[in-house]
Order: structure tokens, then C-alpha cells, then sequence
């Protein structure tokens, strides 16, 4: 499912897209913009304008990016491919994220782990790459900005979501890391919802004892009139972020006070009774 300005595009496994375009206060089916293009993974976005569908027909040997254009009632195109990248052993595409004049494809290698993400733009009415980067894992979703942003948010194998950003002489580079709060590596569970502007990282913590759930969040706002230095990693652009208001103030002082009492040790709710009795024991106040 992927949801682009007042359009709605669901697909099955099969290849199938049916077009929902909202009407008044309601959604309405538009079969004139049903597609089908048979792939073996599925992975597409839409803008509102733009539909842009992975084509990975097995054995992958022609996997491409397709690009659609949006006529009121139906799709037109494919007005537009995007072949692999040249140089690169590629066997097929991971997610793809539009907006406006931007595309991102994360692009699998078939020799290492470790894929790719490409940024194209659309110059002159054609595409082209402006930006190639190597990820260490593969993201579990991408974002793409036209004012020249992108975001790609990884659970596997990394603890955060990294922010890539174009300079005003249209050089991208990575400018900023959002780092979980919560430990993935330990048993926890981390998830981002990125849109053009913004990153909402949810994390859920499981802890060693009992079976309950401890949910947090964080929403971060990026400040689009500021500029971005390629000359660091750091961004310029400035962030605010407000954390959940469930989460409680950690210990002061602990000595082998293991990370979740540190973080939900003070709760009062009877259901926290059994981790509050662990930490009193563990944790100095």
C-alpha cells in the first residue's frame, strides 16, 4: 500500500495495482488506472503525480524501476525506466520512495550484502542519478524529498535512521544519524515512519522478565529553510525532538541496573510490579 497526495495504490503479490482517489469524504476505486505488471517482489510509491513500480520478473535478468504519470483517471506509461546501475552486480530492487522530481531506489547486490541506494532526478525529462551510496543493511523503507532530502531506515543490522541531504550546489552527502533509544541488539523491537519532512521512531522494549510491553516514541522535524555543509557529516539543519511522555526519568546513580529499570523502574501501574521489585533490588535511587 502506498499513499501519495489524494491518491491510494494497493497491490497484491501477483502484480496487480488497483487506484483509490479520494472523493468528498470518501474513496473511491478508479478502474480505468488498474495495472498489471507481473514481478516476484513487490515494491512501488506514489506521489500523487508519479507511480513508480520495481519490476523484478524472475530469474531477475531485467529488473527496472517503472514510472507512471497520473492523467486524472488513469496511469500513463510506462513514461519513463530506470535501468540498473552500470558497474554494479545488481539482482533486484529493495524499496522505492517519490517525490516530485525525486526518485530513490535501494538496489540489492548479488555479490555482497551490503546494497545501494541511488537518488535520481528528473533533468530535461529524463533521469538521471545523482547520488549513489552503499548501505550496511538493507532498509526497511526509504523517503525522498523535493526539497532535496531523503531518509532510509534500517532494523536489521543497524540502530538508526540516516538523514542524506543536497547541498545548494546539488550535492547530496549523508548529514545526520537519528540514533533508537532503545537497544535493537537486545531484544527490542525499533521501527521509523518517515515522510518528505519528518522521521517518527516508534521502539518497543521487552524485557527479561515477564512479558510486558514498553512502548516510546520520538517525532523529528526538519528545519527546511536552513542549508547543509558537505564538508561534514554533520548537519546544519537543526532538529527538535519530543520524547513520549510515558517514559520515565531514568536513576540518578545505578550500579548493574540493567537499561530497563532505567528507563521503566518508576512506574506505579500494578502491572510494572515485578520489574519494580527487581530494580529496588538492583538499582540505587
Amino acid at each position: 500500500m502506498s499513499l501519495g497526495g489524494n491518491l491510494l495504490v494497493l497491490a497484491n503479490s501477483s502484480g496487480t495495482y488497483q487506484t483509490f482517489q479520494m472523493q468528498g469524504a470518501s474513496w473511491a476505486a478508479v478502474p480505468t488506472a488498474d495495472l498489471v505488471i507481473p514481478t516476484d517482489i513487490v515494491s512501488f510509491a506514489v506521489d500523487g503525480h508519479t507511480l513508480v513500480i520495481a519490476s523484478v520478473p524472475a530469474p531477475f535478468s531485467n529488473t527496472q524501476v517503472l514510472l507512471f504519470q497520473w492523467t486524472g483517471s488513469s496511469w500513463l506509461g510506462p513514461v519513463a525506466n530506470i535501468s540498473k546501475p552500470t558497474a554494479a552486480p545488481i539482482s533486484v530492487v529493495g524499496q522505492v520512495a517519490v517525490d516530485g522530481n525525486y526518485v530513490a531506489v535501494s538496489w540489492a547486490l548479488s555479490v555482497q550484502p551490503s546494497p545501494l541506494l541511488v537518488i535520481y532526478e528528473s533533468q530535461g525529462g529524463l533521469w538521471s542519478e545523482v547520488f549513489r551510496t552503499a548501505l550496511y543493511s538493507g532498509p526497511e523503507s526509504l523517503a525522498v524529498s523535493s526539497s532535496g532530502r531523503a531518509a532510509s531506515e534500517c532494523v536489521a543490522k543497524c540502530d538508526g535512521v540516516t538523514i542524506f541531504e543536497a547541498s545548494p550546489n546539488g550535492t547530496w552527502s549523508a548529514t545526520q544519524t537519528i540514533k533508537y533509544l532503545v537497544d535493537i541488539t537486545g531484544g527490542s523491537l525499533s521501527r521509523a515512519a518517515l515522510t518528505a519532512n519528518s522521521v517518527a521512531v516508534a521502539e518497543t522494549a521487552i524485557p527479561s522478565i515477564g512479558s510486558e510491553f514498553f512502548p516510546g516514541g520520538r517525532i523529528f522535524g526538519c528545519n527546511a529553510t536552513s542549508t547543509t555543509s558537505t564538508a561534514s557529516t554533520t548537519s546544519t539543519t537543526t532538529t527538535t525532538s519530543t520524547s513520549s511522555p510515558h517514559l520515565p526519568a531514568p536513576y540518578r546513580s545505578y550500579r548493574n541496573c540493567p537499561w530497563v529499570c532505567q528507563r521503566y523502574g518508576r512506574r506505579r501501574h500494578r502491572g510494572f510490579r515485578s520489574l519494580r521489585k527487581m530494580c529496588k533490588h538492583r538499582c540505587r535511587q
